[in-house]
């Protein structure tokens, strides 16, 4: 989804933008902001990734790009989560390839202003854990 020259506004922290899974989200020379009529700051962008990627395939995927845009009054402006990797396929190339190399795809930021955001950037990565 690419978004372009808008100004967003979300009611409250019940609202906000989720990139799941292999989706992808550009947001060039935009405002995300809370309404004016709302106390409440939004929820924010949360991207979602579930599949680690092995290489050799591209060393890189975007999931998100934010340029020249203003995200304000969030309660986390960008959180990027990575769920475990329970995908069969990627964790049966890891354990038979232990030399391959896991990344995750990028969350790309540039020329963007965070404006009264309680938090600007939250960063999580989930590890799977087997049952005892």
């Amino acid at each position: 989804l690419n978004i372009s020259n808008l100004t967003l506004e979300f009611a409250g922290d019940s609202s906000g933008i989720i990139v799941k899974d292999s989706a992808f989200l550009q947001i060039q020379n935009c405002t995300l902001t809370n309404l004016s009529s709302c106390s409440n700051p939004w929820s924010g962008i949360r991207v979602e990734n579930e599949k680690a990627i092995v290489r050799p395939q591209p060393a890189t995927q975007t999931k998100i790009s934010v340029q020249g845009s203003v995200i304000e009054k969030a309660l986390i402006a960008v959180q990027y989560i990575q769920l475990p990797v329970t995908n069969i396929d990627s964790i049966l190339q890891i354990i038979q390839n232990p030399n391959l190399d896991v990344i995750y795809p990028n969350v790309l930021i540039g020329s963007t202003l965070f404006r009264k955001n309680q938090r600007v950037i939250k960063m999580i990565a989930q590890i799977a854990r087997s049952k005892e």
